[in-house]
């Protein structure tokens, strides 16, 4: 059982959209091969220089008037993954945090200060301050005013899942129209303008 769940999991990160960190809808192929949704290409394409946008996998050039052809195989996988139920992709999903939070080690306490030697575990991660904590030194987070704002998530290993590819700043909204993650470059540049835009936070306590 653990073989499929792990087996379930590496589908899942395949099944990914590098934009917007959702499963696939609508995939569309770049010359260069890489995958994106057709939202995600349409919004990449209207901030493209001089008429050429970026992949944000390889960063390679491509004009962006070229028709992107639809990736059907890839679409059916993402669809039929989707539809096996919500309640399995949760139960999978919860598991997956448990087995994240054991292996992330918080950034304030010394290596040495558990019995493994490698720190104690963390138990948030803070996209704001960009570290992981332990239940000592998250308490400041979850009881001081000053850090109200600032969204916790559970236990994260590699913060470029949580960065915008374009601008290199942590994700802090969430725009429900397109169903992307955003950084404050993101909101500035206008290219959401009237959309129904959240902070993460407030974002995250909808979706539970």
């Amino acid at each position: 059982m653990a073989t499929s769940a792990e087996d379930r999991s590496v589908l899942e990160e395949e099944l990914t959209c590098p934009v917007c960190l959702d499963l696939y809808r609508d995939p569309h192929l770049l010359p260069c091969g890489h995958n994106f949704c057709l939202p995600c290409l349409r919004r990449l394409k209207s901030r493209s220089d001089h008429g050429r946008l970026r992949c944000p996998e390889c960063r390679q050039s491509h004009r962006s008037s070229a028709n992107w052809q639809k990736n059907f195989k890839l679409a059916n996988i993402a669809d039929g993954f989707r539809r096996r139920g919500q309640s399995e992709r949760s139960t999978q999903s919860r598991s997956d945090a448990s087995h994240r939070a054991a292996q992330v080690r918080c950034d304030y306490c010394p290596e040495d200060a558990s019995e493994d030697g490698k720190g104690p575990a963390a138990v948030k991660t803070c996209l704001k301050c960009e570290v992981s904590m332990c239940p000592k030194h998250v308490q400041p987070h979850l009881e001081l005013p000053a850090f109200r704002e600032h969204p916790l998530v559970e236990p994260l290993g590699d913060m470029r899942k949580r960065k915008c590819l374009e601008h290199d700043e942590m994700f802090r909204y969430y725009c429900l129209d397109e169903r992307l993650f955003l950084c404050n470059a993101c909101t500035i540049e206008g290219t959401h303008a009237g959309h129904s835009i959240k902070t993460l936070k407030n974002a995250m306590k909808d979706f539970k």
